[in-house]
């Protein structure tokens, strides 16, 4: 019960045996609604990428979670900040969409065990396909052989949740003071929504500053977890608040982040069994 309640991207492998040299993993789909277009003048966002052109970016994500089972004291499932340096490419354009190369620089983390295991995985390779309107269709991973398990899932979570943070634009026209929403589903062991209310605070040439509020929420009152049935959802919360500085000739945000905080209750209808979460999550850029 306790493992299939965390809003976290499920991870691809738990050996790293298991995980091939490489592998694509698509990401959901998402709705865009446009809220207010914003004073004039107005003009249509979208990614202007160039075949050829690179750029280095940094980020750093954090994610922490908290549990108790029951009576229980509370107990730390969290993982340890990682720092990602990113070395992108823009290798191809098709029919309105980008294939964008990825080679990681050192990654870093103040914990001592997996800041020593990430040094195995610098020069790995990753890429992801951005469509026309900035969204992410799939990311995929090129693990370097040499990595352990612990440096591929911290790896792969900070890449996962660098993703989830990406925005996409709507199809019409927009000023400063516009504002979106923007729906998708989280891959996770339950079915969340997250909706993203963006707000252009400034637009100067193909440079936009973008101030963010983020929900999540779940579809379902319950949640079937494999081999023990059904649990009730008590309680969801989750939101948080951020801004990006995104410019339209490079695949990622060049600065800003976001922070997401929220508390979860679910119980076994049978038993009155009960576990409670508390979540946080960070995504920060920057550009050297």
């Amino acid at each position: 019960m306790a493992a299939a309640c965390a809003s976290e991207p499920e991870t691809i492998a738990d050996e790293a045996e298991d995980i091939p040299s490489e592998f694509t993993v698509p990401v959901p789909g998402l709705e865009i609604s446009l809220v207010e277009p914003g004073a004039e003048p107005r003009q249509t966002l979208a990614p202007s990428l160039s075949v050829g052109d690179s750029h280095s970016t940094v980020v750093t994500v954090r994610s922490e979670l908290f549990q108790q089972l029951g009576d229980d004291p509370e107990s730390d499932f969290g993982l340890p900040p990682v720092t990602l340096p990113l070395d992108t490419e823009v290798e191809a354009a098709d029919g309105g969409e980008w294939s964008v190369a990825l080679t990681l620089g050192r990654p870093e983390s103040p914990d001592n065990v997996v800041n020593s295991a990430l040094a195995a995985a610098e020069g790995s390779s990753a890429g992801m396909t951005i469509r026309a309107d900035g969204s992410v269709s799939e990311l995929r991973i090129s693990p370097n052989a040499e990595s352990s398990d612990i440096a591929r899932s911290a790896v792969e979570q900070a890449l996962f949740q660098a993703v989830y943070g990406m925005i996409a634009f709507p199809q019409e026209p927009v000023g400063e003071g516009a504002q979106w929403t923007i729906d998708q589903p989280i891959e996770s062991q339950m079915e969340i929504v997250q909706r993203t209310t963006v707000t252009v605070r400034e637009m100067s040439g193909t440079t936009l500053l973008l101030d963010l509020a983020v929900e999540q929420r779940p579809r379902l009152p319950y949640l079937d977890v494999p081999g023990e049935g059904r649990v009730a959802v008590d309680e969801f919360t989750g939101e948080g608040t951020g801004s990006l500085r995104v410019d339209l000739e490079r695949p990622l945000p060049t600065e800003g982040g976001f922070e997401m905080y929220g508390t979860q209750q679910y119980s076994d209808p049978d038993t009155g069994y009960v576990v409670r979460q508390r979540t946080s999550m960070a995504t920060e850029w920057d550009s050297p």
